[in-house]
């Protein structure tokens, strides 16, 4: 592959005959539209196996609230979480024992509503739980940490930390790439390279729907089945499969 604007001016000879006939803003705009669509697709269907990135911090004790750690300059633009890990201690190689972050889920919560208790400014307790804390059905522990989202870029873990660990927080995650410049280099996206004619569909609609919306349903029809051959073929195992249905005829005999 080359670079953005090397794409761009090969579709242009491909659509409209002559790249010096297109504006390059709009069309880098029309490209960085297409690749957000392609890459929220690839990330649904393939969380953890593209654009997958790790980042670590550090545990310090008593405190159980944490922004994620993406605050270091150029790092990719966060979409989701594949992994927590969490390490409460360390192993006699001073070595972090990491063990899984689950999120907790709403349905897990055990808690049952407040009745007619006297607000006297203490901790509220309802039948031994404390109502401010997740009530879980299955026991939290240093085994089996948890944590919630308390704000869009901050995740707050059980059990509290009870000692400074370094590295302790082991994060991967998904993420989007920023958007691209007519120079980008399109080896270093972090995307398979042979996908890319989505890329080239998505443009070819823009400009049929923004010159002749009147004939730009099927060029929509030909960006959508590309994406989804894309993606469908992205994982699939193309093995010949030797395996036969199941003879059920005892079943239905007479």
């Amino acid at each position: 592959m080359a670079t953005v604007q090397d794409r761009i001016d090969k579709w242009a000879e491909l659509e409209i005959r002559w790249d010096t006939q297109i504006n390059y803003n709009i069309i880098l705009r029309w490209y960085n539209k297409g690749l957000h669509i392609f890459q929220k697709y690839l990330l649904e269907y393939a969380s953890g196996l593209l654009n997958t990135s790790v980042r670590f911090n550090n545990i310090i004790k008593g405190q159980d609230e944490y922004e994620f750690p993406l605050w270091i300059n150029n790092v990719e633009d966060f979409y989701s979480i594949i992994q927590l890990r969490v390490a409460y201690k360390l192993d006699k190689y001073w070595q972090p024992v990491y063990k899984v972050c689950r999120p907790i889920d709403f349905g897990e919560y055990n808690i049952r509503p407040l009745k007619n208790i006297p607000d006297t400014g203490d901790v509220k307790i309802q039948g031994g739980q404390q109502i401010w804390e997740p009530a879980l059905w299955k026991r939290i522990s240093m085994e089996n940490p948890r944590y919630v989202f308390i704000s869009k870029n901050k995740i707050k873990i059980f059990p509290t930390p009870i000692e400074d660990v370094p590295m302790w927080l082991s994060l991967a995650y998904n993420f989007m790439e920023k958007p691209v410049e007519l120079n980008t280099d399109e080896n270093t996206l972090n995307l398979p390279w042979y996908f890319f004619d989505v890329i080239d569909d998505y443009m070819s609609y823009m400009l049929y729907l923004k010159e002749n919306p009147e004939i730009a349903e099927p060029y929509l029809q030909t960006f959508q089945t590309t994406l989804h051959d894309n993606i469908y073929w992205l994982n699939r195992d193309q093995r010949y499969s030797e395996e036969n249905f199941a003879n059920l005829s005892y079943f239905y005999k007479w």
